[in-house]
């Protein structure tokens, strides 16, 4: 699940950014004038931009179907990352509900007794959470930049 997550992540990106910087929202056209005397209008010779708005449209599905991908992505990783980790074999002491009865009772240890967190681990979770937040904070300023420059 993890490496689909992955996976879901690297084509989200690449298919906006192949929308915002592939996908041309403009059609190029002749330019036409109008000749004197007879009134027909002719090709310049000229070619001018214009914005066709289907071209458009599809360029902004194909960007959003890539935010989704993304999205969707992040969270198959974040699912994978959690479900690896429930499957670490964890430490706690031995119960009867292990099969093997304990030939001392052992007192239940509270929560706030609780073995911390070594190092490592906390160095993982930051690592992974910088990993998920990174490029959602990119694409938000980029989606705040795109919506400044629009206005």
């Amino acid at each position: 699940m993890k490496l689909y997550g992955i996976l879901g992540l690297t084509i989200g990106a690449l298919m906006a950014i192949v929308a915002l910087t592939l996908l041309p929202s403009t059609v190029s056209n002749e330019e036409m004038t109008t000749l004197p005397y007879t009134g027909a209008v002719i090709g310049s010779g000229k070619f001018v931009e214009t914005y066709n708005l289907p071209r458009a449209q599809v360029r902004e599905m194909v960007f959003n179907g890539g935010l989704a991908v993304f999205l969707a992505g992040a969270i198959f990783f974040v699912g994978g990352s959690i479900g690896e980790r429930l499957r670490q074999p964890s430490h706690h002491a031995p119960s009867a509900a292990d099969g093997d009865t304990p030939s001392i009772q052992t007192p239940p240890i509270p929560a706030a007794l609780d073995i911390p967190f070594s190092n490592d681990e906390a160095t993982r979770n930051k690592m992974i959470l910088a990993a998920i937040m990174l490029p959602i904070i990119m694409l938000v300023l980029v989606f705040l930049a795109a919506q400044l420059r629009l206005s």
